[in-house]
């Protein structure tokens, strides 16, 4: 199935002013609902890094870990599922941020 952009964008929902005035939010959710739309994302991303030499791929929360989880499978390579501290279970790795629509401190699950 060939990328159709504008049909991407036609699926996807912007959110203006959200979280703050100024930013547009993208809202990855409806195209979970869009099969036609969420193989279109999947297959250009697995195309795009499907002859790389990335040895993890790293996903974050929640909508993150859904499309994380097609690449990681295709691409044959481990998943690793950053969230936020609260979200954390056992002792994982982590690494402060300055991202403006993160939580000040991401972790990682435990790559065990």
């Amino acid at each position: 199935m060939s990328f159709d952009e504008c049909y991407i964008k036609s699926v996807m929902r912007t959110i203006p002013d959200w979280p703050e005035p100024g930013i547009m939010f993208r809202d990855i959710t409806p195209l979970f609902k869009d099969p036609k739309a969420l193989r279109m994302i999947s297959d250009a991303f697995i195309q795009r890094y499907i002859d790389s030499d990335i040895t993890h791929i790293a996903s974050i929360d929640a909508r993150g870990f859904l499309i994380g989880s097609i690449m990681a499978y295709q691409l044959n390579i481990p998943l690793v599922l950053v969230r936020k501290k609260a979200s954390c279970l056992g002792k994982p790795c982590h690494r402060n941020t300055n991202w403006n629509m993160a939580v000040p401190l991401l972790k990682c699950s435990p790559m065990q």
